[in-house]
């Protein structure tokens, strides 16, 4: 599967909200006021490293309860009655029984600041969440963005059934696609306005896009899965 949809899912406030939510998420990690969208002229790769890993972008449970609260997110609910919020997973062994929503801040021309094509399915195999194929739905909701320059890329001409592995790297479980990445077709740009969001299945072959701007692009994802 190929389709994504861009939907107005956001108010002007709420999105101010989500915003100033990962501001202060930021802020508290690093021990000192540094603003999202200049991030990368701020820190160092030491402090990018301890950031970047899933453990430290995921919302504390407050902030998160707070931020699915909001009208918005109320509403996108009432839109979706037979799913709700996956929750936390660290890892294949580490999880919390509370609904995630994460961050990841992708520095301009940094090719490591992004995953490689992958569908979301292959990460609940990996990472043995239990939900099966087809069964969760992904919100990447744009918090700063430029548009032509970042984004998420998917990937229109791929074949309908992609191969991938599960290898072990630094210690935790991940999978790679396992044919030449000729075979997937050149990716398709996607990078929704502020207060939309890109909404896609987890059979979706899709990655990170490099970003090419001059600012920090800052995203938010929550996953519904079938209840």
């Amino acid at each position: 599967m190929t389709d994504c949809n861009i939907l107005d899912l956001l108010s002007v406030q709420d999105f101010n909200e989500v915003k100033n939510a990962i501001q202060d998420h930021v802020n508290f990690k690093l021990a000192s006021s540094v603003p999202i969208d200049n991030y990368h002229l701020h820190v160092d790769a030491r402090q990018h490293k301890y950031l970047s890993s899933k453990r430290e972008r995921i919302l504390p449970e407050a902030v998160t309860s707070s931020l699915l609260g909001l009208s918005s997110f109320q509403q996108l609910f009432s839109s979706y009655p037979n799913h709700i919020p996956a929750t936390v997973v660290f890892d294949s062994t580490s999880r919390e029984n509370r609904p995630e929503l994460y961050f990841r801040l992708v520095r301009p021309h940094c090719l490591s600041d992004v995953g490689p094509a992958h569908c979301d399915y292959w990460f609940n195999d990996a990472m043995n969440t239990g939900y099966s194929r087809g069964s969760t739905i992904k919100f990447w909701f744009p918090i700063v963005v430029e548009p032509n320059m970042n984004g998420l890329y998917f990937y229109p001409n791929a074949p309908a059934e992609i191969p991938y592995n599960i290898i072990v790297h630094n210690g935790f479980r991940k999978p790679v696609l396992s044919i030449d990445k000729s075979a997937i077709g050149e990716p398709l740009l996607v990078c929704p306005n502020h207060c939309q969001a890109v909404v896609f299945s987890d059979e979706v072959l899709h990655s990170g896009a490099p970003n090419q701007g001059s600012r920090t692009r800052v995203s938010l994802e929550l996953c519904l899965v079938k209840a």
